[in-house]
């Protein structure tokens, strides 16, 4: 079968780039074929010339494209759905699939994307459509799912919070978790027999990792603590000279 995956852009993927890398992975190791493609509120794509400097940091793996955990891919086909021109050539691309797999199924509501409405636009293609859910807050930040919604065959959610975040979608819906690798991993679920925390994720605002370092001084001075991670909460609370305030 041939899937094509498809996003659209947003400032931090998270957790949404290992799912797209190990997605793409299982479905090529199961001998099936698979194209990405991000799509970008613009009427034209500017051609990058120079590969970022610190490439050594990146990584391929299902997609074959490099991505970076914090700052997503790179080399990745643009398309810049403004544009009508590109809307048909991507509708038309769409056409030739079995299935296109939305990991992030409509634009965030963020300043860039206010009064665009062309992606619209972007779902009546002839192949079936399929709403990838990573998050758990969808009648907050993606209420306007629902104004596509019979344009999807259905809804996969990857996690217990997505699925019931998606309980305001007008579609059938699935969870099918995220994958995770356990080989390698005898002796680290003796969780009862252990103290402290590793928190491991994207920094982002709703995340408040900034309220978990300043609980550290409250809790007790035996247990390990392991902040890792990055993203723009990461780099306000590192910087020297752009802050937020306390």
């Amino acid at each position: 079968m041939k899937f094509l995956m498809t996003l659209f852009q947003i400032q931090d993927y998270g957790g949404i780039i290992n799912h797209a890398e190990h997605l793409a992975l299982g479905l090529k190791e199961l001998g099936h074929e698979v194209d990405f493609v991000m799509l970008v509120p613009k009427t034209k794509i500017a051609q990058r010339r120079t590969q970022p400097k610190d490439l050594n940091k990146y990584r391929k793996l299902g997609t074959g494209y490099y991505f970076h955990q914090a700052r997503g891919w790179y080399g990745i086909p643009k398309v810049p759905y403004i544009s009508s021109y590109h809307r048909k050539m991507f509708k038309q691309k769409c056409s030739g699939y079995d299935a296109v797999l939305w990991h992030i199924p409509v634009p965030t509501l963020s300043k860039d994307n206010q009064q665009v409405t062309e992606w619209l636009d972007l779902y009546d293609h002839g192949s079936k459509n399929i709403a990838i859910i990573h998050d758990g807050n969808l009648p907050e930040l993606y209420p306007h799912l629902n104004h596509v919604a019979h344009h999807f065959h259905a809804a996969v959610c990857v996690h217990e919070s997505a699925v019931n975040s998606g309980t305001m979608l007008a579609m059938p819906r699935k969870l099918i978790v995220n994958p995770f690798d356990l080989t390698g991993m005898d002796g680290w679920t003796d969780f009862e027999r252990r103290d402290g925390f590793a928190a491991i994720q994207v920094f982002k605002a709703w995340k408040r990792v900034d309220t978990l370092v300043r609980a550290i001084p409250y809790m007790q001075n035996k247990q390990s603590k392991f902040i890792g991670g990055e993203g723009i909460e990461y780099r306000y609370m590192t910087s020297q000279d752009n802050c937020k305030p306390k």
